[in-house]
């Protein structure tokens, strides 16, 4: 199977190349890199040449978004790239999840991927953490019921909101502290949003794992999840392309379903 699976976010863009069991390229860039059918037909061409146009052996493609007007942006390049249909992934599809009782329609479809994808790896019951512009909890039941989850202030994102709201305080490098307490700025910064949002994380699942009464496998995806995740005594495995690969499941459901 050769097929690219692309996830817009509203930040970044995840693309991913699938082929020979493996993903082969994975990129990220910025959601406005590219905002017309036009300038995304030239952006995927460039990153993955080795499709070669239109007859570069590309099977399928598989299209999951938050930002609506990139939604056919996205669908015409691919086309006018490549020649393929897109799968665009909605909550009408076959996530191999039942729903819960929440309003699924206004749950980002990318949380859905996750969830989807989490479940078919490990079960459940699971609690996934997505550290993208957002930090988003999701929780399915051991049945692979969709009960809802959490969304809080994302790891860039506050810090971006600090460095606008405290002039003074000016951009320092993001990371890991050296240790907690700072003796400059910029370290007492970078503790407070590492550990912080450490704190958060396992606070957050440690709350939803006892009101569902429940023993959750809590794995993590998502721009700073590599970093907290090392920190966090909840998190267990970080993985961070969970959701271009819950979309190549959804994609091989959706292909299977319809040979069938």
């Amino acid at each position: 199977m050769v097929l690219l699976a692309i996830d817009i976010g509203n930040t970044s863009i995840s693309l991913g190349l699938y082929r020979g069991q493996r993903w082969q390229r994975i990129y990220r860039v910025r959601a406005d890199r590219a905002g017309t059918p036009d300038e995304v037909s030239c952006l995927l061409i460039d990153l993955f040449p080795s499709l070669g146009g239109k007859k570069g052996g590309l099977e399928g493609a598989v299209v999951s978004s938050v930002v609506p007007r990139l939604d056919w942006v996205y669908e015409v390049g691919l086309r006018d790239a490549f020649g393929v249909e897109p799968l665009l992934v909605g909550s009408e599809l076959d996530f191999g999840l039942r729903w819960g009782p929440v309003q699924i329609d206004q749950v980002g479809v990318d949380r859905l991927v996750n969830s989807a994808a989490a479940f078919q790896i490990y079960g459940g019951p699971v609690i996934v953490v997505d550290m993208g512009t957002a930090t988003t909890f999701d929780l399915v039941s051991r049945e692979g019921i969709y009960l809802g989850g959490v969304i809080a202030p994302g790891f860039f994102t506050s810090a971006e909101a600090l460095f606008e709201r405290a002039a003074q305080l000016g951009e320092v490098r993001i990371g890991p502290p050296s240790k907690v307490i700072g003796t400059t700025t910029g370290d007492c910064i970078r503790s407070g949003l590492f550990y912080g949002s450490i704190g958060e994380v396992d606070e957050i699942v440690r709350r939803m794992a006892k009101e569902a009464k429940i023993h959750p496998k809590v794995v993590a995806t998502g721009g700073a999840a590599t970093w907290v995740g090392g920190g966090s005594t909840t998190i267990e495995e970080v993985i961070p392309h969970l959701t271009l690969d819950g979309l190549k499941m959804i994609y091989n459901r959706a292909k299977n379903s319809k040979n069938s």
